[in-house]
């Protein structure tokens, strides 16, 4: 499989030239490529339980692909999609134009820190693959995120996972993930490992519903980006579940 089509699917869009996240974007893709994009979607599909009535939220929605495929799955509910690109954007709308012609889809430019084009508690799910990577202040993004979801709202993300302490860019710890969630406001957290890739590095996706009143952001939290456990692994982290076939406890 070759990572365009893979890239235009299911991975995260070009970002605006930034410097380092234009420099992260091919390690993100090219690692990405290595998980079929049907048994990834399926995977997502499937943890995000929708109810016909959802409203989602997609983070990194790209060409829209994954909007699409929640759209057919809400009869009675509504998508949204954001992306920091606009190119993205426009051809998300393309694709999706029938069913935001029908008021049951949006997509805007917008990156996770920034949503205020939606108000408080608008959506009852919210998720995002390989967004992770690019977040410098995850605890600036996810308070953004707890205050779109309603309480009990679900939020699901996909990343490849890594060892606490570990550095690298296209890998997250789990044990990390989790902790930042809970610091959010999030409870009944849990970690999934999926079979959907053939990857060193496991896909791991990190859930958790948000709480009756999402914590405010604290200075201490916009400086988690180096608080991290020593010595433990992401794939011994606690509540590590093992989904879809062939599945290993990572």
């Amino acid at each position: 499989m070759s990572a365009q089509p893979y890239f235009d699917a299911w991975t995260p869009s070009p970002l605006p030239r930034a410097g380092s996240h234009d420099a992260l974007l091919p390690e993100v893709l090219a690692r990405a490529a290595a998980c079929p994009q049907e048994r990834v979607a399926s995977a997502v599909l499937e943890l995000l339980a929708l109810q016909p009535g959802d409203a989602v939220l997609e983070l990194g929605c790209g060409s829209g692909r994954m909007l699409a495929a929640v759209a057919a799955r809400l009869r009675d509910g509504f998508v949204a999609g954001v992306d920091p690109s606009p190119l993205m954007v426009r051809h998300a709308a393309a694709r999706n134009r029938r069913v935001i012609a029908q008021k049951r889809a949006q997509v805007s430019v917008a990156s996770t820190p920034d949503l205020g084009a939606f108000p408080d508690a608008r959506f009852d799910r919210v998720f995002g693959t390989h967004v992770v990577y690019f977040w410098p202040d995850p605890a600036r993004d996810l308070a953004e995120v707890a205050r779109v979801l309603r309480p009990g709202g679900l939020l699901l993300l996909g990343f490849f996972a890594g060892e606490e302490g570990e550095r690298g860019r296209t890998r997250f710890a789990v044990a990390r993930a989790r902790r930042l969630l809970a610091e959010a406001g999030f409870r009944d957290v849990e970690a999934t490992a999926s079979a959907a890739c053939a990857s060193a590095a496991p896909l791991v996706f990190v859930q958790g519903r948000r709480g009756p009143g999402a914590p405010a952001r604290s200075a201490a939290a916009g400086d988690e980006r180096g608080a991290l456990e020593p010595g433990r692994q992401a794939g011994r982290a606690p509540g590590l579940h093992a989904r879809g076939p062939g599945a290993r406890r990572a």
